[in-house]
């Protein structure tokens, strides 16, 4: 029996499941790849939370957030991952630019 291996078939690009959390605001205004994304339940009531994965000067990272806009905005164009934006603060609202 021919038995086929995981990474011949897998579309996942295994480093975008990992990486070092950081915190959205250490990254305002920097140039990053997004790579991935993945979207669960918050531990507040009725509210997702989603985890962005990115690379910033050659290195995987992450952030989690429960921003509605990113997450419209990721959803909308996932099918062009991987794509180079920056987030920016536009008042209390996180944005891709």
């Amino acid at each position: 029996m021919l038995v086929t291996k995981f990474s011949d078939f897998v579309e996942e690009d295994i480093e975008t499941l990992i990486g070092t959390r950081t915190k959205i605001d250490d990254i305002l205004e920097k140039d990053i790849i997004i790579k991935s994304f993945t979207v669960s339940k918050s531990r507040q009531i009725f509210n997702e939370m989603f985890t962005i994965y990115f690379k910033l000067e050659n290195k995987m990272y992450f952030i989690r957030t429960s921003s509605s806009i990113l997450k419209t905005q990721i959803e909308k164009y996932s099918q062009k991952l991987p794509f180079s934006t920056r987030i920016v603060k536009v008042g209390r609202n996180y944005v891709f630019t």
